[in-house]
């Protein structure tokens, strides 16, 4: 019973974090003009596969876990959940390192803490999930 929670907390936390990627990403590309914070401008290209990847790994997101229990696709989508936490972890801890230096705000601090356990969240339901099945 207390798994089963745990998982539904993870899961639903998941799919939130998957929506929140989708619509910044989908925003991004259909208003490219709208500056959405105040760092240095990317090139066109870049943010364009920036966003496309944001909006690949929220849709990764979205897509039930039951569908890799028993498939050999869990392994495939446990490998680009990993890359994501990967992702994150990097953006983590260079923010903090420019924190460090003096060249960003306090704030990226728990910003940063708070992004690399985001991106703990989806794999571990997804290993919660396949325990849980018994697969």
């Amino acid at each position: 019973m207390q798994n089963k929670m745990i998982y539904w907390i993870l899961r639903v936390s998941a799919v939130i974090l998957g929506l929140l990627m989708i619509s910044s990403s989908l925003s991004s590309l259909v208003f490219p003009d709208i500056i959405h914070s105040e760092a240095p401008y990317r090139l066109a290209w870049q943010q364009i596969i920036l966003d496309i990847a944001f909006l690949i790994y929220g849709l990764l997101l979205l897509v039930p876990h039951r569908w890799f229990i028993r498939n050999p696709l869990f392994i495939g989508k446990l490998l680009l959940l990993g890359i994501g936490v990967l992702w994150f972890f990097y953006v983590a801890v260079t923010s903090f390192l420019e924190f460090s230096q003096g060249r960003k705000h306090w704030l990226i601090v728990p910003v940063s803490i708070a992004m690399i356990l985001l991106g703990l969240i989806a794999p571990l339901s997804l290993v919660l999930k396949k325990r849980m099945s018994g697969a």
